[in-house]
């Protein structure tokens, strides 16, 4: 795998470029894209969504930057994400934050060639998964008065 460095730009991108003579130029990865490859891999997760009222149309192109999604570069070059999801009712959260800082890394240096220092989970909130309530009938203020 080729060296990456850092290289400082005014324009809030991530500049990324090959040590060494011979360098082609310069590799440029806004982080907002950063940030859209790590909520997609966010939502591959079984039982795991994008925080609070986050659906897959957030993090899609064309939109704004990713809500639920923080990319951080420290002063030697490496990046952290931070990842603020909800779990659904009766997923085990410990298990799946695992399962989700494994594949959030993997597949963020995979796709943009990063060396992620850390990749923290953020537990927000629960929901109940729309098969689930199906399933449990109508709460009980939706149901209609006895006669």
């Amino acid at each position: 795998m080729t060296e990456l460095t850092r290289k400082e730009e005014t324009n809030e991108q991530l500049s990324l470029y090959p040590t060494g003579a011979g360098a082609l130029g310069s590799i440029l990865i806004n982080p907002d894209v950063i940030a859209r490859i790590a909520g997609m891999a966010v939502v591959e997760i079984e039982g795991v969504s994008l925080g609070s009222k986050f659906t897959l149309a957030d993090i899609l192109p064309g939109k704004e930057p990713v809500r639920g999604i923080q990319v951080t570069q420290n002063d030697e070059g490496r990046y952290s994400i931070v990842c603020d999801v909800k779990m659904a009712y009766r997923t085990p959260m410990r298990d799946t934050a695992l399962k989700l800082q494994r594949h959030v890394k993997e597949t963020v240096e995979r796709m943009a060639g990063l060396e992620l220092d850390s990749v923290d989970v953020k537990i927000v909130d629960i929901y109940v998964e729309k098969r689930e309530r199906e399933a449990a009938g109508p709460a009980p203020d939706e149901t209609s008065p006895e006669p």
